[in-house]
């Protein structure tokens, strides 16, 4: 097999599995293909698609290549009759962490757009109270002043990867080295 799958689906006209389809139609335009199915996944974050749709997606080995969405449904299907889960499967780590996460990076986002040149004191209580005012976790003193740090510099801080694919964040305002943290 070459990594592509390029099989279309069947589905009947008033099922709750058409359902489904129907919305990742709506989400996953033409123009998405071909792409992974990480592609397909980022894409949904992006969109704030229903977490049935990343379920469904995410049962897909990330780096297969699907020609379209019929491919992709095709590829769903076949593989979800044979391994469906008795119970309900929670798929919180996309619901609630990411999600968090992704509202974090637009506070950070936000505030690295508007805190150039301002006091860092100043930008660390914004800071803290958006996230408050988020119902976000409340993060430590030093992960607020490294963060505000950056903001007043004109430079973003990223949270993860998946809020850098999904977020705009700003463009760097100051050059920096090369450094990378892993």
């Amino acid at each position: 097999m070459d990594g592509s799958v390029t099989d279309s689906h069947q589905q009947s006209p008033g099922s709750d599995e058409a359902t489904w389809r129907d919305e990742l139609a709506a989400v996953l335009g033409p123009t998405t293909f071909p792409c992974t199915s990480q592609d397909a996944t980022v894409n949904l974050l992006r969109a704030h698609a229903p977490s049935r749709l990343l379920r469904r997606v995410s049962t897909t080995p990330p780096q297969l290549r699907f020609a379209s969405l019929d491919s992709l449904i095709a590829y769903i299907d076949a593989h979800s009759q044979r391994r469906r889960p008795q119970h309900p499967v929670a798929f919180s780590r996309i619901d609630a962490k990411d999600r968090g996460d992704i509202a974090l990076q637009q506070i950070i986002d936000d505030l690295a757009r508007s805190s150039r040149g301002r006091p860092h004191s100043q930008a660390v209580s914004e800071l803290a109270e958006r996230i408050a005012d988020q119902d976000l976790p409340a993060e430590p003193r030093p992960w607020l002043n490294a963060v505000a740090d950056a903001a007043v510099s004109g430079n973003p801080y990223v949270v993860t990867a998946i809020t850098a694919a999904v977020s705009e964040v700003p463009q760097l305002r100051t050059a920096r080295t090369g450094e990378a943290i892993t």
